[in-house]
């Protein structure tokens, strides 16, 4: 009998200081996205970075229009590949 009590105040014990630990320290909710009615990200297609559709420089192609983070992005898409990528290195190397 004396095992069965030691068992049972030690779990009640082990509730106890969860229960405070979470009333004194609550667990981190993180910063939250505020959500701006309206506002959606794009995705400049020249260096991959997501942006604002109001704040991204837009251009319009054939029925479409694509969205840049910055006008450099928007002068290097219409000068060829993304210099980052694989295909874009080695089309510098061989031209």
């Amino acid at each position: 009998m004396g095992l069965f009590r030691l068992i049972v105040f030690g779990v009640l014990l082990w509730l106890a200081y969860g229960l405070l630990r979470r009333l004194i320290f609550p667990p981190a909710a993180g910063p939250q996205p505020k959500s701006v009615p309206g506002a959606t990200l794009v995705k400049d297609p020249h260096c991959g970075l997501y942006v604002d559709n109001r704040e991204a420089i837009s251009r319009k192609v054939g029925n479409g229009t694509l969205f840049f983070c910055s006008q450099a992005c928007a002068e290097a898409y219409g000068q060829g590949p993304n210099p980052g990528t694989r295909s874009a290195q080695g089309q510098e190397k061989s031209g």
